[in-house]
């Protein structure tokens, strides 16, 4: 059986031009950054109202911070360049939409192997335990109406 630090990042070359691109799934770091970052983002996830106007004008940035997020150079300060982050930020964003698209799917793979849907149900089952009492989560929820026992409190 391996250990953690047997697994090491998880990586995929993407194909830019001559050269390759050592791409990594975002991390719960990434993930909080990115939702700190960009309010929209965690609007949208709790289904409050967002316009249209407001995700397209997002878009690009929020594609160019997953994208050095993925390629670790949101936390990288190699001493030579007090601005890498702002660097990486324009490379991303120079980059053509078919090679931004080619990361993006490799950032997706990556970050969600079973895909998008079940990681955001297996979020979902997480959040609803972690709100509940320590009796709820022991014993289940009880309907408020009947008082009988709800078996299916998780999900």
């Amino acid at each position: 059986m391996a250990g953690l630090l047997d697994l090491g990042p998880l990586t995929e070359e993407v194909k830019v031009g001559a050269k390759s691109l050592t791409v990594s799934g975002l991390s719960a770091e990434d993930l909080f950054y990115l939702l700190n970052r960009f309010p929209d983002i965690r609007k949208l996830l709790n289904r409050e109202n967002v316009t249209t106007e407001s995700l397209v004008a997002l878009a690009p940035n929020v594609i160019d911070e997953i994208i050095v997020c993925a390629c670790g150079s949101r936390k990288v300060s190699d001493g030579h360049h007090a601005n890498n982050h702002a660097m990486a930020l324009k490379t991303a964003h120079s980059l053509p939409a078919g090679v931004q698209a080619d990361i993006l799917s490799a950032v997706v793979r990556l970050t969600f192997p079973g895909g998008v849907g079940p990681f955001a149900e297996r979020l979902a089952e997480f959040a609803s335990t972690v709100t509940m009492t320590p009796k709820e989560v022991l014993i289940g929820k009880s309907d408020a109406q009947s008082g009988e026992l709800v078996t299916d409190w998780v999900g």
